[in-house]
């Protein structure tokens, strides 16, 4: 392992000490590591509860919801977003930034083992298809995102936020339905303003 310089200063004496902290490898252990939530309850409550009405309408019209993602601390952000951009060759692994709490080691003996380890994370958070990086700060963070797959088979009637039907019988029967983005506006619940990119994003304001 590699080590990372930090300094720490102790309460009796001001004078900051510098140590060495092991640093680990990056790889696919550590999408275990800063857990994200896909519980609705860590969302914000406004928003939790437009999730849950929409949910609600939707699974009581036999659609199918499948959470994927909630909250995301920021250092799961962080260690998705470098990631993303080492396997997709937009940063060199020995020019990622440091991130406090986070000791991993990104540059492996050769470059294509630090790619390989990059897109091993990537399966391991599920990101591979994204065409964005993950944000370093986003919704998610701050309890006002939420990543779902959403499908249904056959004409789905809905309920929209107003309590009105809404009858939905064109294709895709999945979440990059245009007419499904306006029953989840009616809720509160925002379809990603950039669909194709990330398919599975919905937040309170689309972003």
């Amino acid at each position: 392992m590699a080590t990372q310089t930090i300094q720490l200063t102790p309460h009796t004496d001001p004078t900051p000490e510098v140590v060495e902290v092991e640093r680990e490898l990056s790889g696919a252990q550590w999408c275990a590591r800063f857990p994200r939530s896909k519980s609705i309850a860590t969302q914000q409550p406004k928003f939790q509860l437009a999730v849950s009405d929409f949910f609600w309408a939707l699974e009581n019209a036999s659609a199918e919801c499948h959470i994927a993602n909630t909250y995301r601390p920021n250092e799961a952000c962080y260690l998705m977003n470098s990631a993303w951009r080492i396997w997709k060759g937009r940063i060199k692994p020995e020019a990622v930034p440091d991130m406090p709490g986070v000791h991993i080691e990104w540059v492996h003996k050769t470059k294509e083992e630090s790619t390989i380890a990059a897109y091993e994370m990537c399966v391991g958070y599920k990101i591979t298809r994204l065409e964005d990086a993950p944000a370093l700060e986003s919704n998610h963070t701050k309890g006002l995102a939420i990543d779902v797959s959403i499908s249904w088979s056959g004409t789905l009637t809905v309920k929209d936020g107003h309590d009105h039907d809404v009858v939905i019988d064109t294709l895709p029967r999945d979440n990059m339905n245009h007419a499904l983005w306006k029953v989840g506006a009616s809720y509160g619940v925002v379809r990603y303003y950039r669909p194709e990119r990330d398919r599975p994003h919905w937040s309170a304001d689309g972003k």
